[in-house]
């Protein structure tokens, strides 16, 4: 699946203003594509690992680190919103996401994480309640 011209957008703008935040998002979703899910409460889907909706840069705690996440640009919200909900719909495959970041860290001249193998489980099954 090819993404819409908006989601495009949104996606590139978030790479670009965190390609750490991508470089993570693209390691997860392809080591354990389980892991990255589709909430209707995320209002930027999956770029909410990138990027924040407004305000100041928040960090987080995350895989390599601690990882900041600049807000993206109000312009860019109907785009970010758009590639929501292309992700809710399942328009955008967990796959493509993966490919596009990859693009777009390699358009920008980012390094690309090596990636190897893959997470078949994230966490084992529970035998009690």
């Amino acid at each position: 699946m090819t993404l819409s011209v908006p989601a495009q957008q949104a996606l590139e703008a978030a790479v670009r203003l965190n390609p750490d935040g991508a470089r993570e998002l693209y390691a997860v979703l392809r080591t354990a594509p389980a892991a990255v899910k589709r909430k209707p409460d995320d209002r930027f889907g999956p770029l909410a690992m990138m990027v924040l909706e407004a305000g100041p840069r928040h960090s987080a705690r995350s895989t390599l680190g601690i990882v900041r996440r600049p807000a993206l640009p109000a312009e860019l919200h109907p785009q970010a919103r758009r590639f929501q909900r292309d992700w809710l719909e399942e328009r955008i495959t967990k796959a493509a996401l993966a490919e596009a970041i990859e693009v777009c860290l390699q358009r920008d001249g980012q390094p690309v994480p090596e990636i190897s193998g893959r997470w078949h489980r994230i966490r084992p099954k529970s035998t009690g309640p």
